[in-house]
């Protein structure tokens, strides 16, 4: 099945796609008037689709029944500081959707060597990734902010702080409580600075160890987020 999206998918019946799609449905998979294909809103729902004006550069849909998909009952945040090779973060967050995941932040921190992101390319890598994965939920992408702000505005139940700091007291990664959100803290390839660790630890958050060895940013943000998938999917066995 080939999935396309359209956030206005289910708040209208019937609409156009943009350019690009529209070429590609056309185009590429040689689409016509009158054949049915499907269409995510990226909350859940599943529509099929009829194309009712097949126009290379403007094709139009009326949307049929739709299927609803029921959200999980856990919830994964990976809030992270983005990487200095800005093709590094996109990896993560194309492999994260795919896995499973809810939300995206990033921030910055003492160490981070990058100042700034385009959240819109990242949408649109994590479109991609939702679409190719066959999934309907797509994962809230948010802004750079400060390490201060994302910890102190984070509402998830489980909260924690992967490091690399043996000196401090850290939980091996393992299982998690069934049902609750999480938000896990990635810092930049130098690392968190230790007043930044004890600022977290100090509102709640725990440290976590994701692995024995040092890992890239980016392989210990889609680390953190397999875990808590495996360990939730592991509570319904």
């Amino acid at each position: 099945m080939q999935l396309f999206y359209h956030q206005s998918a289910e708040s209208e019946s019937k609409f156009t796609f943009n350019k690009e799609e529209s070429g590609h449905i056309v185009r590429v998979l040689r689409k016509q008037t009158g054949d049915i294909i499907y269409i995510t809103n990226g909350k859940g729902a599943l529509f099929p689709a009829r194309i009712i004006d097949d126009r290379a550069n403007k094709v139009k849909v009326a949307l049929l029944e739709a299927k609803h998909h029921s959200t999980r009952d856990f919830s994964i945040h990976i809030a992270v500081a983005p990487t200095k090779n800005i093709k590094r973060t996109e990896w993560f967050v194309e492999k994260a959707v795919e896995t499973g995941i809810e939300k995206i932040s990033f921030f910055t921190s003492r160490h981070s060597e990058r100042q700034n992101i385009k959240a819109d390319r990242m949408q649109k890598v994590a479109i991609a990734a939702m679409k190719q994965s066959q999934k309907t939920y797509l994962p809230e992408i948010t802004g750079l902010k400060s390490f201060h702000d994302t910890i102190r505005n984070a509402k998830e139940s489980k909260k924690w702080i992967a490091h690399c700091i043996s000196e401090r007291n850290r939980q091996i990664a393992g299982p998690v409580p069934p049902a609750s959100s999480h938000i896990v803290l990635i810092g930049p390839e130098g690392g968190f600075h230790t007043d930044e660790i004890l600022e977290a630890e100090q509102i709640g958050f725990q440290p976590v160890e994701l692995s024995p060895y040092r890992l890239r940013t980016e392989t210990a943000a889609l680390n953190a987020c397999q875990w808590l998938n495996y360990e939730n999917f592991n509570n319904k066995r």
